[in-house]
């Protein structure tokens, strides 16, 4: 895409009156516990907390949650393996992070914070 969340960004602060940005967008890994802390490390205080992130793997995306081929028949014990594998990482990355966030994010939350997740 041409448009990045960063471009936005920068067209929101050029439309602003403000000379702090409204809004900010940063990068981490969310399956990495060492990167949730160095995005922790950024703030002294937080009023949101926005979760806004989903990840299945192709495997996943093509066979669904119940990974039946076409056919419908039953697949083997190495497809299944895997489709638990695709599936592991799709609820660690797009489910569990954040309550890796929340967790972290806690002790700097105002009184009136909000946590949010997007879909």
């Amino acid at each position: 895409q041409e448009r990045t969340i960063e471009k936005l960004l920068e067209e929101e602060h050029a439309e602003s009156d403000s000379s702090l940005p409204l809004l900010n967008a940063l990068q981490c890994d969310v399956s990495d516990g060492a990167d949730i802390l160095r995005l922790r490390s950024q703030f002294d205080a937080l009023d949101v907390l926005c979760h806004a992130v989903a990840f299945a793997s192709p495997t996943a995306m093509k066979h669904g949650l119940l990974g039946l081929p076409d056919s419908r028949a039953a697949g083997s014990l190495q497809d299944l393996e895997a489709l638990r594998g695709a599936w592991t990482q799709a609820f660690d990355v797009s489910v569990f992070s954040l309550v890796a966030l929340a967790r972290e994010f806690q002790p700097i939350l105002s009184e009136t914070a909000s946590i949010t997740t997007l879909r």
